[in-house]
C-alpha cells in the first residue's frame, strides 16, 4: 500500500519530499520490510538521516546486525547523508540483539573517536550488549568512566 501510494504520486508528477519518504520508510520498517525500506531509500532522492535511522532501528528489532553494519558503513561513505549518533546507536542495538557485543563496543568506541559525547542511549546500548554476553567487567568499567 505504501509503495503503491508513492508510485501513484510519481505517476502524477508529484515529487515526494523528505517527510513523505521518511514516513514511507517508517511505515515499511514498522511492518518489518527492511529490504523494501532500504530499496526505497536507494531509489529516490530525499532520504534523510532520520529515515536511515528508522531502517537501522528496524534492523535492531528484527535482529539483522549484519544489515545494520552494512547500512552504517554505506552511510559513512555517503556524500548525501551523514550518519548521526542515533544511527550509530541503532547499529549498536542491532549488534547487541544478536549477541555481537564486540561489534557494539567497536561502534561505541567509534562514537568516542569522533569526539562525540556518548548519549545515554549509546552508553546503554553498549552496556546492554556486553551485559547480555556476560562481559560484566566491561560494563563495570563503563560505569566507572
Amino acid at each position: 500500500m505504501i509503495l503503491a501510494l508513492l508510485k501513484e504520486m510519481l505517476e502524477k508528477k508529484i515529487k515526494p519530499d523528505s517527510f513523505t519518504i521518511t514516513s514511507a520508510v517508517k511505515g515499511l520498517s514498522k511492518q518489518g520490510n527492511v529490504e523494501e525500506a532500504l530499496a526505497l531509500l536507494n531509489t529516490v532522492t530525499g532520504g534523510s538521516v532520520h529515515a536511515y535511522g528508522t531502517v537501522l532501528l528496524s534492523c535492531a528489532k528484527t535482529h539483522q546486525w549484519e544489515k545494520a553494519m552494512k547500512i552504517l558503513e554505506d552511510l559513512k561513505g555517503s556524500k548525501n547523508v551523514v550518519p548521526d549518533q542515533r544511527c550509530y546507536t541503532y547499529a549498536m542495538l542491532a549488534c547487541g540483539s544478536c549477541g555481537k557485543w564486540g561489534a557494539s563496543l567497536r561502534i561505541f568506541e567509534e562514537i568516542i573517536g569522533k569526539g562525540w559525547v556518548p548519549s545515554m542511549y549509546s552508553r546503554n546500548a553498549a552496556m546492554e550488549a556486553c551485559g547480555e554476553a556476560g562481559k560484566w567487567e566491561i560494563v563495570l568499567e563503563m560505569l566507572d568512566n
